[in-house]
């Protein structure tokens, strides 16, 4: 009996499981380091609603295999309700100034289509400027050499080009959360032009069980004894013998001797046929070099090095009631870099301004009473830090600032994810810094001693080069680690017919 090991329990784990139990595979076993499936998935009960913690949306509709279940499953509103972008209805979505006024709904508008114009026209110069393949534009610098400068020919007010400005730093801030990049300068315009957008809506939201729902799918189709918890993996001892003889398709024993061992930090040793490698990028990029044995070859480890992974993290707002409209579904904090903050004695006495990375404060869907902050980069990881009644203080300081609303009462209660700080994650998800090109998640995936000889397998978002960062991502990428062993299984079989 083929024997296949999984290390790793969240999307992409689960899901290549599924698929090897589908298809026949029954010597299949999950090692999860920590005491709960699902990974950067989590879902959290909230009083008798949930949260995500971790993932959030499902991007897109189509053929995206995350939608597909949640419709199977029946987890969305009848409508498949959607999370509009805030540019996209600005009305909505309120824009701020730090003075506390709001931004003119058709302005934040005329900014978008402008800045949507500029990031499709740096798409067509990374093209021109590639050397080798690549580009040396990055979308932060690009976008901000561009918008200035038309915003400096411009005959507008300068109170108008300042506001502009200003949009065009928060939509910077905006992508930074949806790139988990620490400044957009270093993000990658050849990544962005390969990126595949999602067809339909960019932001599905489930009306019950949340990303959970998804795991459960996967759940029930893995019996529970497969899975090995509180089982950290701290070495894989992997092997190239006989790769000659099976790349050149010589009859071998199907009944061989397991080559790869996996050891847990409890000291327990399995062994399997095959194993495929889920662990997030964060914990690769910090344990890759003394976890593999032998070490990878250079084209892994320099993958591994060069794909960025950062951090995105939520800060929960609780509230004993709503002082927002019932229609409204965010406060964007619009900020500009040389916005004066010495008013605000909290803030001030701050070593780092990680709070301007604050840049919107979000209803949530179906919780009537929270609203959520996204911050991203180092600004996140120095959150995990704070004090949480000092967090509690400075949001709610924020949210007063920008709204210009001197009686918005004070949350009674803050809590927050905690990625970077995380052991078995240390980020949040991945994406191509500039100077390179999504080329790096494919050598990531890439199978090892090859791809006819394929022993040990990789998968997760960071493996993904169309749509790394994401839920469908890390699932498809499972999946598709399984189907290379059914076949390679399969190949075997049928030389030993």
């Amino acid at each position: 009996m083929v024997s296949v090991g999984i290390i790793g329990g969240g999307l992409a784990g689960l899901s290549a499981a599924a698929e090897l139990r589908k298809q026949g595979f029954r010597d299949v076993t999950i090692l999860e380091a920590r005491d709960r499936t699902g990974g950067r998935i989590h879902t959290k009960q909230y009083e008798e609603k949930f949260i995500e913690m971790g993932a959030q949306y499902i991007h897109g509709q189509g053929s995206n295999p995350v939608y597909k279940i949640a419709l199977t499953e029946q987890l969305l509103y009848d409508k498949h309700d959607e999370k509009t972008l805030p540019f996209e209805d600005p009305v909505n979505n309120h824009f701020h100034r730090s003075d506390g006024t709001r931004i003119d709904p058709d302005l934040v508008q005329e900014t978008h289509v402008e800045l949507e114009q500029i990031l499709d026209a740096g798409e067509m110069e990374s093209l021109l400027d590639a050397k080798d393949g690549v580009s040396s534009i990055s979308v932060g610098g690009f976008v901000r050499e561009l918008y200035s400068k038309k915003l400096k020919q411009s005959n507008l007010p300068e109170h108008i080009k300042h506001t502009k400005e200003s949009l065009m730093f928060w939509r910077m801030q905006m992508e930074r959360t949806e790139s988990a990049c620490n400044t957009m300068d270093e993000l990658s315009m050849d990544a962005w032009r390969e990126y595949d957008d999602p067809v339909g809506s960019d932001g599905i939201v489930f009306k019950k069980k949340g990303f959970q729902g998804i795991l459960d799918f996967f759940l029930k189709q893995i019996p529970a004894s497969s899975i090995k918890l509180n089982c950290p993996v701290e070495s894989i001892a992997w092997d190239e013998v006989s790769v000659q003889q099976e790349e050149a398709n010589v009859k071998v024993n199907a009944n061989r001797v397991p080559r790869t061992a996996v050891t847990t930090t409890k000291g327990d040793t399995f062994f399997f046929d095959y194993v495929i490698v889920t662990c997030p990028l964060g914990v690769l990029k910090k344990h890759a070099s003394t976890m593999f044995k032998p070490e990878l070859p250079v084209v892994k480890t320099k993958a591994i090095e060069n794909i960025g992974f950062g951090t995105v993290n939520k800060i929960f707002l609780a509230f004993d009631e709503p002082f927002w409209d019932k229609d409204c579904k965010s406060f964007q904090l619009v900020w500009h870099p040389e916005d004066d903050f010495h008013d605000l004695d909290l803030l001030v006495r701050q070593d780092t301004p990680w709070y301007q990375s604050l840049h919107s404060i979000d209803t949530v869907d179906g919780v009537s009473d929270l609203l959520i902050g996204w911050i991203p980069g180092r600004a996140a990881q120095q959150t995990e830090e704070i004090a949480e009644d000092i967090l509690l203080d400075l949001c709610h300081e924020l949210l007063v600032k920008f709204t210009g609303n001197a009686v918005i009462p004070r949350p009674s209660r803050l809590f927050r994810s905690h990625w970077s700080l995380d052991e078995y994650s240390l980020g949040s998800y991945s994406y191509i810094p500039k100077g390179f090109t999504a080329k790096l998640c494919d050598d990531l995936k890439e199978p090892l001693p090859s791809a006819k000889a394929p022993r040990l397998l990789f998968a997760g978002e960071a493996t993904h080069a169309n749509e790394y960062s994401t839920a469908q991502g890390a699932l498809e990428t499972g999946q598709t680690a399984a189907q290379i062993i059914v076949k390679h299984t399969d190949m075997f079989l049928n030389l030993e017919r």
